[in-house]
């Protein structure tokens, strides 16, 4: 049996003058549309539109089953925190991944 352990986060106090450019520099590769591993992927339980990462970072959305191209469809976050389907609609709550060690 494993026993499980539970990491620490560590708190990193960063200059504010490095702090800004990290700030920046993260603005901008969202705005290219990088996924900036913030969150978790997300997937439309009731359309299938799901994002994924090409490996060149770019975030892309497709539907389940077909070709996987990017839609430039993407969703948006509301104030609750969850996501809109920008194909259906529907609120899409971000999901927690659980690791299997």
């Amino acid at each position: 049996m494993k026993a499980k352990y539970k990491r620490k986060k560590e708190m990193i106090i960063l200059p504010p003058p490095l702090l800004r450019k990290i700030i920046r520099v993260q603005s901008l590769a969202q705005k290219k549309g990088l996924f900036l591993n913030d969150r978790e992927l997300l997937h439309c339980r009731h359309c299938g539109l799901l994002e994924d990462v090409k490996y060149t970072g770019l975030l892309i959305t497709y539907k389940a089953g077909d070709d996987v191209s990017d839609t430039g469809l993407r969703f948006e976050q509301d104030k609750e925190g969850g996501y809109i389907c920008p194909f259906c609609g529907s609120r899409v709550e971000k999901e927690r991944r659980v690791r299997a060690d």
